[in-house]
């Protein structure tokens, strides 16, 4: 016990008997390299990120079942999360001379594209996902819009329904 305290308290002795290194200033960064560093960087993961959504929800539009829905909205919300965080980060760019025309091009369009952005809160963009999907899947297996005689009010009916009466 009196070793571990005396090996303490010699690391506290040396530590404090040391003399301080000033700290030295950081080199700044080039925010040009930065910005064109940041766009390599979103055009990447965006490019990613877009096959694996495009398949997803061509999955998802063409066999409409829960599972489906589940999946679209993951894909949704993990195209939010990045929308937010790429839209962010290209706002820290504002303002920066030097940029070449595409960068500033795609630092804008990054800043611009969000639609449906959701809150920076954990499962914000789960949520918004879920509700942006469901509607557009809900009405699509088996079921058929008809216009009433009022054609302000379309009415619903089931395809399978009718296929099972004509079946009769």
């Amino acid at each position: 016990m009196k070793t571990m305290i005396s090996g303490i308290a010699m690391a506290v002795a040396l530590g404090l008997s040391m003399p301080a290194q000033a700290a030295k200033p950081r080199p700044k960064a080039d925010p040009v390299a930065e910005a064109d560093a940041f766009v390599a960087q979103a055009d990447k993961e965006l490019g990613d990120y877009s096959v694996l959504n495009a398949r997803a929800s061509w999955i998802n539009a063409n066999f409409i079942t829960d599972d489906t829905d589940a999946i679209a909205a993951e894909f949704g919300a993990r195209g939010t999360e990045l929308g937010v965080k790429y839209a962010k980060g290209a706002a820290k760019f504002d303002g920066v001379k030097g940029l070449s025309f595409d960068t500033r091009r795609k630092l804008e369009l990054l800043r611009l594209a969000l639609v449906l952005p959701a809150p920076s809160t954990a499962g914000a963009s789960s949520a918004c996902s879920r509700s942006a999907c469901s509607p557009s899947s809900r009405i699509g297996p088996s079921t058929a819009i008809r216009r009433s005689t009022s054609l302000s009010e379309p009415r619903l009916f089931n395809v399978a329904a009718i296929d099972a009466g004509l079946a009769l």
